[in-house]
């Protein structure tokens, strides 16, 4: 076993953790990973949600509660990102 386990961000795909910090209504995907101990790039995360727009798991909101370009997560966006993940594999 190793001395030290990979972060499980590190470990789970963006579009996933993108869902995840929107599901939670943490704010921007981008500012809030951006915070972490050991951040991805802003581009990969910026790559994660071109993708997850892509496939209609996310869309923009134009709600002034929210901060320009964040994405608001759908009900099936979560599902469509698991049933993508699972075909990767």
């Amino acid at each position: 076993m190793a001395a030290h386990d990979v972060p499980e961000l590190q470990r789970t795909p963006l579009e996933e953790v993108c869902l995840q910090v929107l599901n939670l209504e943490l704010g921007d995907p981008v500012a809030f990973l951006a915070e972490a101990l050991d951040p991805p790039e802003a581009l990969a995360v910026n790559n994660a949600l071109a993708l997850l727009h892509s496939i209609e798991a996310i869309q923009p909101t134009t709600a002034p509660t929210h901060q320009r370009g964040e994405a608001e997560a759908k009900q099936q966006g979560h599902q469509a990102g698991k049933q993508q993940q699972q075909q990767q594999q």
